[in-house]
């Protein structure tokens, strides 16, 4: 079984394809998502969450996600 995640937030960087010692292809990103409630100073936080992503889905995201858009 695979983790799965659903989840809207925003890149912190361009994800970048790297490639491990044995030849298979991986991406290292992080995403901030907002909270939906703010807290006690009336802001929203923001939570980062660590994602690798590995094989097509790596050089897709790498491709197609971009921190500017």
């Amino acid at each position: 079984m695979m983790n799965n995640f659903f989840g809207v937030g925003r890149l912190v960087a361009d994800p970048e394809v790297k490639e491990s010692e044995n030849g298979k292809k991986y991406s290292n990103f992080t995403i901030a998502v907002q909270r939906s409630y703010k807290n006690a100073d009336g802001v929203y936080d923001a939570d980062f969450l660590d994602v690798v992503a590995f094989g097509p889905m790596a050089e897709t995201t790498s491709e197609y996600c971009k921190k500017d858009c």
